[in-house]
């Protein structure tokens, strides 16, 4: 498929091709749990994205992946008391005093020992993050961490069963039981990417289900980015595939593909603009 030149039509990517599922106040969008240094208790992170018109408090929202309920705290809860402030190490932009992700805004789940003298910051958040935590001190899931294969369900402030279910990853079994809430096994989810990369959810609104998640490129924050996203196959810009992207922007974001072909298939968001640098002749996507 080729790319429209800048000057000519913008191809605009209708809202139509996305999952007619209904809104929930937030969702699990993005699991880092295979991190690149291999450091499980202090590098991993659970994105939460708020796709609604409305903020959210999930101040009291549970955690759990099927071996370990967690609260989730504002970061500085923890850090008064305990760890360092993000500020400190020149993430002054980041939101570390609140449980409120506000409407079409992002919150991340980081592990306490991130900030640690083992923990090696590796990420570029997106300015105005909402930084989370868990109450128990302890690495997200217990130690030693999330499993690449572990599946998550987040609970409102009410409760942990069934009927209290906000969102989950890797299709846990339904139980009113959390410590019963492993994968179901039934699907290739939970994802078991390489080291460094994430699975992160395709359409904020739709399923927990297998077509749903992709194997991508860390982008902590960044689900609700609007701005622009350069791709280049040779490695030049911010991100090599257009697939990776796509994921990382928000509605009203243009994504600039430079000249190259692109063995992927490419799966649309709403409200994102692609266009080709250099001309419909020499950018090229190859799907399978």
């Amino acid at each position: 498929m080729d790319l429209r030149t800048r000057s000519s039509l913008l191809l605009f990517i209708s809202s139509s091709l996305l999952s007619s599922t209904a809104l929930a106040d937030v969702s699990i969008s993005e699991v880092m749990a295979n991190t690149a240094a291999g450091f499980n208790d202090s590098d991993e992170y659970i994105e939460l994205c708020n796709p609604d018109t409305s903020d959210v408090d999930v101040a009291g929202y549970v955690i759990n992946d099927g071996d370990d309920i967690d609260a989730l705290v504002a970061w500085a809860a923890w850090t008064d008391s305990e760890g360092a402030s993000l500020a400190s190490l020149g993430n002054e932009s980041l939101v570390e005093d609140s449980t409120i992700i506000p409407a079409g805004g992002c919150a991340l789940i980081l592990d306490p020992d991130y900030t640690s003298e083992d923990g090696t910051q590796p990420y570029d958040i997106e300015s105005g993050t909402v930084i989370l935590t868990v109450e128990s001190g302890t690495a997200i899931g217990g130690a030693p961490g999330l499993g690449a294969t572990d599946a998550l369900t987040l609970y409102g402030a009410g409760g942990t069963t069934t009927a209290d279910v906000i969102s989950t990853y890797g299709t846990p079994v339904s139980s009113d039981n959390p410590g019963e809430c492993d994968d179901d096994e039934l699907d290739g989810i939970p994802l078991d990417p390489d080291d460094g990369r994430s699975s992160s959810r395709i359409d904020l609104a739709g399923a927990d289900e297998e077509a749903n998640w992709q194997d991508s490129a860390p982008s902590p924050g960044f689900r609700s980015s609007t701005g622009t996203f350069e791709v280049a196959a040779d490695g030049s810009a911010d991100y090599l595939t257009i697939g990776d992207a796509i994921r990382a922007a928000g509605a009203g974001s243009e994504i600039l593909v430079h000249a190259g072909s692109y063995a992927e298939d490419v799966i649309f968001t709403e409200g994102i603009t692609l266009t080709s640098v250099d001309g419909a002749d020499s950018t090229t996507i190859v799907g399978s």
